[in-house]
């Protein structure tokens, strides 16, 4: 999860990264288990390269989702991490090291 991680500050909306995928790969993997996300940099490059990350997937919930909506993204992103370990290493957007610009 990417920003502050005390409840209090936070609102309905969070951006994550998933080690071993890029943001892209996660929004389509939840979107074909009808869980549907934004992915990329949300007109926040420079904060996402202070995270240290190419990109975020980002979930917004509102009054209008059930707990079952919230499930469903959950099972999917667990589902998402499981299949990490078939992956070869480092081929995601979690960058390793010190950024090179240019």
């Amino acid at each position: 999860m990417l920003g502050p991680v005390d409840t209090h500050d936070r609102r309905g909306v969070v951006s994550f990264a998933v080690e071993g995928f890029s943001a892209e790969e996660v929004c389509h993997h939840l979107d074909r288990q009808g869980v549907a996300l934004r992915g990329g940099y949300h007109c926040a490059q420079p904060l996402l390269r202070a995270f240290g990350v190419d990109g975020a997937a980002r979930a917004s919930l509102a009054l209008y989702n059930l707990d079952g909506d919230v499930d469903a993204l959950i099972a999917g992103l667990e589902d998402l991490m499981r299949q990490r370990d078939t992956r070869s290493p480092n081929r995601n957007g979690i960058r390793r090291g010190k950024h090179k610009s240019g």
